[in-house]
């Protein structure tokens, strides 16, 4: 009997343990549901974000297969904290990119940083001055001796063409005279007899004029007029002047017949000789005076004979005495070598206003010769061409307003003053030819060499 109770009673717990079981498990799967439509449009926004952490994940995963191959499957939280340690916001899949462009070797910099720009107030300071080029004509240049002389064409001598004693000096050496200014005052026998022979000549031709033709006859008309006009010319002949004449003719006094007169200057210039002496008796011919304009001189250049082919009448050259450089040109080419020097002597025109030159000075005489064509060496000036740090040569261009870049270039050949250089450099492009050095020191305070940590 007993056994039949407990064995009722306990049927009856499991009954009623069932039932409650069935009614928590209704509950808590309505509760879940509930909880999860309560919590859906939450876990909606952070769907992408888990998605990209579950790629970041699977990364991690795959990187650390090594060390995860000794984990258990069951712990997927250790797994997931490793790789988000490794997804920490940013992306290692790109460090080999990084790598490359990040190498602090941007060539994009390293070309600005290779452009000098200026302002137009330092590059006025600075003195920069830029040439375009024209390398499709090159001319040959050549320097040789040279000496400075007068130039004969723009020279005069004062002489008397009778014997004649000075009585006064009125110009000296070294003066600066202008045309028709007096010289020197001479006496001669001869002018005396002239000037006496001019005023009987005269007076006989004014008295058959006033007679006339109703008296005088056509004939001694005639041969009184010419005996006058000898005369007249025989004193001009011996160094009196047409206004010297007419002033003795209008004294009409045979007083003034003493034979002096005086010589003058015939062109403007620089008086470079006057070897005499006040009382000395002259003979006809000698040299008195010698009287040069030296606004012009000649060079004579002694070129080589197989140098005369490359020059012409008219072909320019730089003639420089000391520090100074005046240009010239051909004027005259000899075809003669002089026997002692076996050169030919070629004669240049200098303007020589500033007084530069002056006759018998030694200079260096360079000749550029007629143009050639030549597509791959390019003429510049000297002061264009600088050296980098490597001793490597180079020009400055101009590739944008104040903004200047250097070309590397090979020097051919110093010609005087220029360079004949090859490089990347093509026809109207601007150079620098002053101020070079300038931005090369640019380049090297504003740290050119970008490579250099």
């Amino acid at each position: 009997m007993n056994s039949l109770f407990l064995r009722t009673l306990l049927i009856s717990s499991v009954v009623f343990i069932s039932a409650c079981s069935k009614n928590d498990g209704s509950e808590g799967s309505s509760t879940k549901h509930d909880e999860k439509g309560h919590k859906h449009s939450a876990n909606e926004k952070q769907e992408q974000g888990k998605g990209k952490a579950e790629h970041n994940h699977k990364e991690g995963e795959k990187h650390q297969q090594g060390e995860d191959s000794g984990h258990k499957k069951d712990k997927p939280k250790n797994n997931a904290s490793a790789g988000h340690k490794k997804d920490d916001g940013h992306n290692h899949g790109s460090s080999k990119e990084k790598g490359k462009k990040g190498d602090g070797h941007d060539h994009k910099e390293e070309e600005e940083e290779n452009v000098v720009k200026l302002n137009t107030k330092k590059r006025k300071l600075a003195g920069i001055l830029t040439l375009a080029l024209n390398n499709n004509n090159i001319s040959e240049q050549f320097s040789t001796t040279g000496e400075v002389k007068i130039d004969s064409y723009a020279s005069a001598n004062i002489t008397t063409r009778i014997q004649a004693q000075v009585v006064k000096r009125i110009v000296k050496r070294g003066a600066t005279v202008k045309k028709n200014q007096p010289m020197v005052v001479l006496s001669s026998v001869q002018m005396a007899e002239a000037q006496a022979g001019l005023l009987l000549a005269e007076q006989e031709w004014r008295r058959v004029k006033i007679l006339g033709k109703s008296v005088v006859s056509a004939r001694r008309i005639n041969e009184a007029k010419i005996k006058y006009q000898l005369a007249f010319a025989k004193v001009q002949a011996f160094g009196m002047t047409q206004k010297q004449i007419m002033t003795l003719l209008k004294t009409k006094d045979a007083k003034n017949a003493n034979g002096t007169f005086t010589l003058i200057s015939t062109i403007d210039g620089t008086v470079i000789h006057d070897k005499f002496i006040e009382g000395e008796v002259i003979e006809p011919g000698k040299l008195l005076y010698r009287i040069t304009n030296e606004s012009k001189v000649w060079v004579e250049a002694h070129v080589k004979p197989e140098q005369i082919k490359k020059l012409k009448v008219g072909t320019v050259a730089k003639v420089k005495a000391k520090s100074n450089t005046v240009g010239a040109k051909i004027i005259q080419l000899p075809h003669m070598v002089d026997e002692k020097t076996r050169t030919i002597p070629v004669r240049l025109s200098v303007d020589n206003k500033n007084d530069d030159l002056h006759a018998g000075e030694f200079v260096t005489v360079t000749f550029v010769s007629e143009p050639t064509k030549n597509n791959e060496n390019i003429r510049v000036p000297t002061a264009a061409v600088v050296r980098n740090a490597k001793g490597k040569w180079r020009v400055f261009v101009e590739k944008a307003p104040n903004q200047f870049s250097p070309v590397n270039v090979v020097i051919v050949k110093n010609d005087g003053d220029d360079v004949l250089i090859k490089g990347s450099l093509s026809d109207n492009t601007s150079i620098v030819v002053k101020g070079a050095f300038f931005l090369q020191s640019e380049l090297s305070k504003s740290g050119f060499h970008v490579h250099n940590h």
